[in-house]
């Protein structure tokens, strides 16, 4: 039986994608750290969570993925700003759907989070953690490391290897969603919940690395994630997880 190989590197077009992955290192500036959880490395990599306060709001990092966290406070008036809930659907939408705990959107990070810039990469924002006139409450995920205070990733780790992913998960109700970053390489991922079903699912490009999203069954109690390039799977990138509980 053959074995499936990937085609080989364009090595100009990895050359444009490491370029626009670090465009913004120049600008990032140092923040203070404090503590905190709510996503996590895969593939042939893991991450220590950190967070970094800003403003109000809690921007923890894990290993290229951002959780945008905050308490809900009681309000006598709506507040109006990029810190502020607007609008939903939120701007930007790379993917939508609707769990039981209502909407939710995979969307490109264009805020700043207390960065010079808006870091690379997307955030998940769910319905009923998001209020009118209330502070964001969204989880990020980004491709590669976290560095600079996390306003960047380093991705050159990750760019010389295809298997390497980055993930993130949050509820929307009983239904656990979960985020992927993969390299550019990556076309699309197969999941398969409890060695049962199996799904497809294709990636999204933003900022030249690969995104998407998908809902564990509530009833599921592990998912196994393949990568796939063309429609050959990237050796060394199955992933199996338990499903955390609310």
């Amino acid at each position: 039986m053959s074995i499936p190989t990937l085609p080989p590197p364009d090595a100009a077009l990895e050359d444009r994608i490491r370029a626009t992955l670090h465009a913004v290192a120049s600008t990032v500036r140092e923040t203070s750290e404090t503590s905190g959880t709510a996503a996590h490395g895969t593939g042939r990599t893991s991450a220590r969570p950190t967070a970094h306060a800003r403003r109000g709001r809690r921007l923890a990092l894990v290993g290229g993925a951002v959780a945008v966290t905050t308490a809900l406070a009681a309000a006598a008036v709506v507040n109006v700003g990029p810190e502020y809930v607007d609008e939903l659907p939120p701007d930007h939408v790379i993917v939508s759907g609707e769990a039981d705990g209502g909407r939710y959107w995979l969307v490109e990070m264009t805020r700043r989070v207390g960065c010079a810039e808006p870091p690379l990469g997307v955030e998940l924002v769910i319905e009923e953690g998001n209020i009118i006139g209330q502070e964001w409450n969204s989880f990020g995920l980004g491709y590669g490391d976290v560095t600079g205070g996390g306003c960047d990733h380093d991705s050159s780790a990750a760019l010389r290897d295809p298997a390497r992913a980055y993930s993130g998960g949050a509820f929307s109700g009983d239904t656990f969603l979960v985020m992927y970053a993969v390299h550019p390489r990556v076309t699309a991922l197969t999941v398969t919940f409890d060695d049962r079903d199996t799904a497809t699912l294709p990636v999204h490009r933003v900022d030249g690395a690969g995104y998407t999203v998908f809902e564990v069954p509530s009833s599921a109690d592990s998912y196994t994630v393949r990568l796939l390039s063309g429609d050959a799977p990237v050796p060394g990138s199955e992933q199996s997880r338990e499903v955390p509980t609310p």
